[in-house]
């Protein structure tokens, strides 16, 4: 909703810290591979790395709409949380997530390289 009116960065939109941890979890499973959603609902979600790249393809995204916003809501659950006394335990949780998933996205494209560098240098 923030998005589609054009805020401004600058003025966080008042969210209550409980309801915006159901709501932003939800809306992060919906951006996570298939290999990373179990049958039941978990949180944190577990840490498997999908067989295909291209399962991350709703996360690799850049810009004002991509992953950007991804750390931005977080720093909006941070600021509720302040804002309302609560503890951090389960944003924490999130960033800790958030950066698992940072560093599994590089570990691919790392990979990604080696591969194609091997290939191009065995059968060339």
């Amino acid at each position: 909703m923030w998005m589609k009116q054009h805020r401004s960065y600058e003025k966080i939109p008042k969210i209550r810290s409980a309801q915006f941890a159901v709501e932003w979890r939800e809306w992060w499973c919906h951006l996570q591979p298939p290999s990373r959603l179990p049958q039941e609902e978990t949180w944190p979600l577990p840490r498997v790395l999908p067989l295909d790249a291209d399962e991350w393809d709703a996360l690799c995204r850049g810009g004002n709409n991509g992953f950007f916003l991804v750390v931005l809501t977080l720093a909006w659950w941070i600021c509720a949380c302040h804002g309302e006394q609560r503890p951090l335990d389960d944003v924490l949780l999130a960033v800790e997530d958030v950066s698992w998933v940072v560093g599994a996205l590089q570990l691919l494209r790392m990979y990604d390289r080696f591969l194609t560098n091997w290939y191009g240098t065995c059968f060339n």
